[in-house]
């Protein structure tokens, strides 16, 4: 095998070469325990192979998920990433300017968004169409990038049919009080929103009154437990409702995790038979009381395929939008 052979398969050059011949290649190469310079093939490539990944904290149970799937086909194709968080519209913009010195070779947003709907998205679709590779994730604000998004409306229809599958005809959803708040500020909260559209659609198609029950949360909505304890304090919300829901669809995980512990605490305090679904992570609790349903939420091929879209994105390859929904328990 010839050496301009093996020097292209290894820097990966953009030239054809039958999968024996690749094959063959990488074995050797592995076997040899070779690993090409980044730095060189950077600079030949004029590439710095770095992807910069900005992650707004209020989406902080998907990070170790996404990353994980994110970084696993990033550094399959030689890249690196440089993950950075931000709380603010302030924050990001920084991060962005970082990201940016760094010289990365493309970028995967996640905007913040602040209570009166401003953002960074208008600057990021300036950088788009001025050539910069962009991918938006878990949003919709950037015009006209590429992005990758959790189906939230699926995923509302999917725990509500299982529950209506188990008998329930008094069936609740359990959401914040925001959840309508993108219908007078487009964006903000919309994955709440497209979940409570769902939600009501399903119902309404079964013949079924749907009736939503939504608590305040308090705090810093970017921290840890906010849902959880603020799910915890309302508990008699749902479990004491009027309408005496039989079950209930809850748009967070750490509501879930909140309401079994309250009925663990207080053994009476839910309805016999009580049945809760939800498309998203719940951490292992357990509840005599309630009967759980999670729908588990494809957090890491969400992070493949922001990080596939980009490389393709940088591979001057056209891209399409996804919008994933409940994986199959």
């Amino acid at each position: 095998m010839s050496i301009p052979t093996v020097h292209q398969v290894l820097n990966g050059y953009n030239v054809r070469f039958s999968a024996e011949t690749r094959k063959k290649v990488l074995e050797a190469a592995k076997e040899l325990d070779y690993r090409p310079n980044i730095a060189a093939r950077g600079l030949r490539a004029r590439k710095s192979f770095l992807l910069g990944l900005q992650f707004n904290a209020v989406n902080y149970p998907l990070i170790a998920g996404f990353t994980r799937g994110f970084q696993q086909m990033c550094t399959a194709q030689s890249y690196a990433p440089i993950f950075l968080t931000h709380v603010s519209t302030e924050d990001e913009a920084e991060n962005c300017r970082t990201l940016i010195d760094r010289r990365v070779d493309g970028l995967i947003v996640n905007c913040a968004v602040g209570t009166t709907g401003a953002s960074n998205a208008g600057r990021f679709a300036e950088m788009r169409q001025a050539g910069t590779h962009l991918v938006e994730v878990f949003g919709r604000f950037v015009d006209g990038a590429p992005r990758v998004t959790l189906d939230y409306r699926a995923g509302a229809v999917a725990s509500t049919e299982l529950l209506i599958a188990k008998g329930h005809k008094k069936i609740a959803l359990f959401t914040h009080s925001d959840y309508r708040t993108s219908e007078r500020i487009p964006g903000l909260y919309w994955t709440a929103w497209e979940h409570w559209r769902g939600y009501e659609e399903t119902m309404r198609q079964a013949g079924l009154e749907p009736t939503t029950i939504a608590y305040q949360v308090s705090g810093d909505r970017t921290r840890e437990g906010a849902h959880y304890f603020s799910a915890y304090e309302n508990a008699k919300l749902l479990l004491n409702h009027p309408a005496k829901p039989t079950a209930a669809v809850f748009y967070r995980g750490e509501a879930v995790e909140a309401i079994l512990h309250y009925a663990s605490a207080n053994p009476s305090a839910a309805p016999e038979g009580f049945g809760i679904s939800v498309f998203d992570r719940v951490a292992p609790t357990h509840s005599d009381a309630i009967s759980l349903y999670a729908l588990p939420q494809p957090i890491e091929d969400v992070g493949q395929a922001a990080a596939k879209l980009l490389l393709d994105s940088i591979a001057g390859r056209e891209v399409e939008s996804i919008a994933m929904g409940p994986k199959k328990p």
